[in-house]
């Protein structure tokens, strides 16, 4: 199906900001290593590449054989065919590179189960102390009725995101992280409304509610 125009802003609006994560990311670590959890067709290694960063790729085995049509791996760039949440992918990235690791999720995490969600942030948390992580999330009032009934029109209908497409994940602020461990800190969050960008059209008049402004935003935690 078509994909809506304003959707498509948002998507644009959101990777200029995760390119600009993995940027600040390399000032401070030229050689760290980034990791893209559901990475779909997504081409920021030839965007964001310092010519000393390894960059790994990372999602589903059939999006991954796709990807392999259209990219070429080099020395420093990787795709992992992968679940998220089968953790050997881990073992494989920790034998390969001793980081620092920023980790960036854009449109994955509220797709998945809060307790598969938990689990994955703790274990990034154990496997690689000291990373960050930088991902989309949702406000969990959206997964209330009426509330979670009307998001999925939007986005089965209006969006054409496909049959079946919800948000199973939420959380009700920023920091909410910091409660799942301890020496999980929250740094930053950044909503679509803050790059006051024009093509949002008069959407950007609801950013000044801190209500809509956190309807789905990013937050970005070291995890020590």
């Amino acid at each position: 199906g078509k994909i809506d125009k304003n959707l498509v802003v948002h998507i644009s609006l959101r990777a200029k900001k995760y390119d600009e994560y993995v940027h600040n990311f390399l000032k401070n670590s030229p050689y760290g290593a980034i990791v893209n959890i559901g990475c779909g067709l997504d081409t920021r290694f030839w965007r964001i590449d310092n010519g000393k960063t390894n960059f790994y790729d990372l999602d589903l085995p059939e999006v991954i054989e796709i990807k392999k049509k259209l990219c070429q791996e080099e020395e420093r760039y990787h795709m992992i065919p992968s679940s998220v949440l089968d953790y050997t992918w881990m073992t494989d990235i920790l034998e390969s590179n001793k980081g620092p690791f920023l980790f960036i999720a854009e449109g994955v995490f509220m797709y998945l189960n809060r307790q598969d969600v938990v689990a994955l942030v703790l274990e990034l948390q154990k496997q690689f102390p000291g990373s960050e992580l930088a991902c989309e999330v949702v406000n969990d009032l959206w997964l209330r009725k009426p509330m979670k009934a009307f998001l999925n029109v939007k986005m089965q209908k209006q969006f054409h995101l496909g049959r079946g497409a919800t948000f199973n994940f939420g959380i009700k602020d920023s920091k909410e992280m910091e409660s799942w461990g301890s020496g999980i800190k929250f740094l930053d969050d950044w909503s679509y409304f803050d790059s006051h960008e024009k093509k949002l059209g008069w959407l950007q008049f609801l950013g000044k509610i801190e209500a809509f402004r956190k309807t789905q935003w990013t937050v970005h935690y070291k995890l020590n």
